[in-house]
């Protein structure tokens, strides 16, 4: 037994040693074939951000991403950068530090632990590690894992992941008030569904359950925006169609998320196509056949969506940062089957939640 413990004790820090000495030459290699070889769609929201940062023309807007992420880089940029490859490298650098920290004393012995984690890292750096609003994503993230992972009680880090989170949606994304809404839901409401250590549900049983009270409870999020906020309502039940309208066709809007049913406002067929498109979304089979390129976006988003039923299926092992952890990627979701415009888009707002994502596909402690 004391064999056993040690051998897998010594492939844990094998593992970790051989992963936090290639986050370097990874970044490298990544950053060569983003700037030498990606077409210029990957760097619209970069170019964008850089123009607003040298028109000189810098304030604080209240939930504008673009202007305020130009003027948070603008307030710290010392060393003078006026390149995205600048720019690039100093927030990689940072970025990198930061998950060597990070990942210096976690447990990784399984192989798709390892796959998942160089895909995560992949992705973080063609996406995230950039001038970028996806790097302030990042940190409220990063932030977020701080809170997660406290000594503090877990209603005190429910209040305060909250906070962040209403935060953002009034500096950056006005959305992530939903996101702020269904965490603080979905952390009273799960427990007592999946949580119950007396009657055994089967795991089918539990993700029939929860889907279905999302269905009853978007249905009544609507029914109540409609009557008490009627313009919100209009601007949410036409969201996805007015994200998609003007891209159909677009040769680099390749993978839009476009409504297989036409809903003309009503919210029963918004909320089925809101199922249809999280399901097109956790399992993007469509992908597969627009070649290669979309086959590492795949299989990642596969582990992703394994790992989130996982946690469903073993709920009731896992630690509390676990299920927290849980909370606040089950709200993120949701919000994003609304908003997504694209695969792209998801894949590029979803590594942005590394920090936390981190506890359900990397390292999912049990108790």
């Amino acid at each position: 037994m004391i064999k056993d413990y040690n051998k897998k004790n010594s492939i844990i820090k094998s593992n970790i040693s051989i992963i936090l000495f290639s986050i370097f030459p990874l970044t490298a290699l990544v950053k060569f074939i983003q700037f030498k070889f990606l077409p210029e769609k990957f760097f619209l929201d970069g170019n964008h951000i850089l123009n607003i940062m040298q028109s000189g023309y810098l304030h604080f807007i209240q939930s504008d991403s673009y202007n305020n992420t130009a003027l948070l880089f603008n307030t710290i940029n010392i060393f003078n950068f006026n390149s995205l490859l600048e720019w690039s490298i100093f927030i990689s650098i940072l970025a990198d530090i930061y998950l060597l920290v990070y990942l210096s004393d976690k447990k990784i012995y399984e192989l798709r632990q390892i796959i998942s984690l160089y895909c995560m890292l992949g992705l973080l750096n063609i996406f995230v590690f950039n001038l970028s609003k996806d790097i302030i994503q990042f940190t409220v993230f990063a932030i977020i894992g701080v809170v997660l992972s406290s000594s503090q009680k877990r209603q005190v880090r429910i209040v305060f992941v909250s906070l962040i989170l209403f935060a953002e949606s009034i500096l950056y994304r006005s959305y992530y008030i939903l996101t702020a809404l269904f965490f603080i839901a979905i952390s009273v409401i799960i427990p007592h569904i999946i949580k119950n250590e007396k009657q055994k549900i089967s795991n089918f049983k539990k993700i029939f359950i929860l889907a279905a009270l999302l269905f009853a409870a978007l249905h009544i999020f609507l029914d109540v925006s409609q009557i008490l906020l009627p313009d919100e309502y209009n601007e949410l039940i036409l969201i996805r169609h007015k994200l998609t309208a003007r891209r159909v066709g677009d040769s680099d809007a390749q993978t839009l998320i476009v409504n297989l049913i036409e809903d003309n406002g009503n919210h029963f067929l918004f909320v089925i196509n809101y199922f249809i498109n999280a399901i097109r979304i956790m399992l993007p089979i469509e992908l597969l056949p627009r070649g290669l390129y979309y086959f590492p976006f795949f299989i990642f988003q596969i582990l992703c969506t394994f790992s989130l039923l996982e946690c469903i299926a073993k709920f009731n092992k896992l630690s509390e940062n676990t299920r927290l952890a849980f909370y606040v990627m089950c709200a993120y979701y949701l919000v994003a089957f609304l908003f997504e415009p694209d695969f792209g888009s998801f894949v590029r707002h979803e590594a942005a939640t590394f920090p936390v994502l981190y506890y359900l596909v990397v390292e999912k402690k049990e108790r």
